[in-house]
């Protein structure tokens, strides 16, 4: 049996009577493949009950994104510039 532990990097999740606001990202020990690097992420922007925005990878699917209800694939290069692309969509949704 393998034994891993994470260590999370940054937690938050504002709630506003419009929208809720949730990022977690964990440091692990091990790759989440197919991702290429050492974090475990989910973020999401949540309007009326509904994801609007999402950033996650996962175990079998890799780095993605979930943005008006399509998923597709998110190409991960920092923890600062995975926080601004998704501070980015938020804002784009907020202007519409």
């Amino acid at each position: 049996m393998v034994q891993t532990t994470a260590s999370g990097v940054s937690s938050t999740g504002p709630s506003f009577e419009c929208c809720h606001i949730e990022a977690v990202i964990w440091k692990v020990p091990n790759l989440v493949r197919p991702s290429k690097h050492l974090y475990e992420y989910r973020l999401v922007y949540v309007v009326s009950g509904e994801r609007v925005v999402g950033l996650e990878n996962e175990r079998g699917k890799g780095d993605h994104y979930h943005r008006d209800g399509t998923e597709r694939h998110y190409s991960f290069t920092t923890i600062d510039q995975l926080m601004a692309d998704f501070i980015a969509e938020i804002e784009k949704r907020r202007k519409q």
